[in-house]
């Protein structure tokens, strides 16, 4: 995680947790740690928005998209078997990182991308009869 900001949502007039997972700058294609100003520069950033911290699960890919491997970045409100399944957008399941019992909190998991096509997968993380989904690009 790179930071934890506030995020302003004035149609509910309410400030939410943001977590800051990655912030590229796109005209020079460099990663950071910080959001730092340059003149001219283009940025991207991800990141989860979780009303209480310690009560969601959720789950992201860092970097995505991915040309070689990737990472996990998942988080449990409670210590739980986990496991996370890759299926292709036709539903056809291409991977699965077997279940393990994790702790609360996040977690960070390294995932080769080498077997896999290019695409657009769907990322599934199973807990405790929770789930949570993101995509992950691959382009090699």
């Amino acid at each position: 995680m790179i930071g934890l900001s506030k995020i302003f949502n004035p149609k509910s007039n309410t400030l939410s947790s943001l977590t800051l997972n990655s912030i590229n700058e796109v005209t020079s294609g460099t990663n950071s740690n910080a959001l730092v100003y340059y003149e001219n520069a283009v940025y991207f950033a991800k990141g989860i928005i979780v009303e209480n911290e310690q009560a969601k699960y959720s789950i992201s890919v860092v970097p995505n998209p991915v040309t070689s491997s990737t990472t996990f970045e998942f988080n449990l409100p409670e210590e739980g078997n986990a496991d996370i399944q890759i299926y292709t957008s036709t539903g056809e399941l291409v991977s699965s990182i077997t279940n393990n019992l994790y702790s609360a909190g996040m977690h960070k998991i390294s995932f080769d991308v080498a077997n896999l096509a290019n695409g657009v997968y769907n990322v599934v993380l199973n807990s405790n009869s929770q789930r949570a989904y993101t995509i992950m690009v691959v382009g090699k």
